[in-house]
C-alpha cells in the first residue's frame, strides 16, 4: 500500500523507479493486493503476468499497470511484456 500511495504522489512529476536486468524501470501507475502469507525471500519477485505485472512485496502484491524502462519503452504491462519478455520468477531490486 506504502509503494503504490509513493507511485501516486509522484505521478505525473517524477515516476517511482526500480531496476530489471540492469535497465532503469519507470513506474506511473499501479495498484495493491492483500496476500497472507509472504516468504523475505520473495520479495521483489515477478509472481503473475497479465494486463498487469504482479510483484510481491513485504505487505501484499504490486500490481503494475503503467511503466517505462529506459528511454525507448512506455506503455501498459502487456506490452511491456510482449516486448521485454519478462517473466515469472525474475526480480526487480
Amino acid at each position: 500500500t506504502e509503494i503504490e500511495r509513493f507511485i501516486r504522489a509522484l505521478n505525473p512529476f517524477i515516476p517511482a523507479s526500480t531496476n530489471y536486468k540492469g535497465y532503469v524501470l519507470k513506474i506511473f501507475s499501479a495498484e495493491t493486493e492483500k496476500m497472507p502469507k509472504i516468504l523475505k525471500k520473495d520479495i521483489g519477485l515477478v509472481c503473475r503476468i497479465g494486463k498487469t505485472i504482479d510483484i510481491i512485496t513485504g505487505d501484499g502484491i504490486l500490481k503494475i499497470k503503467t511503466l517505462q524502462i529506459g528511454s525507448f519503452f512506455v506503455g501498459d504491462a502487456k506490452d511491456f511484456c510482449a516486448r521485454v519478455k519478462i517473466k515469472v520468477g525474475d526480480k526487480l531490486e
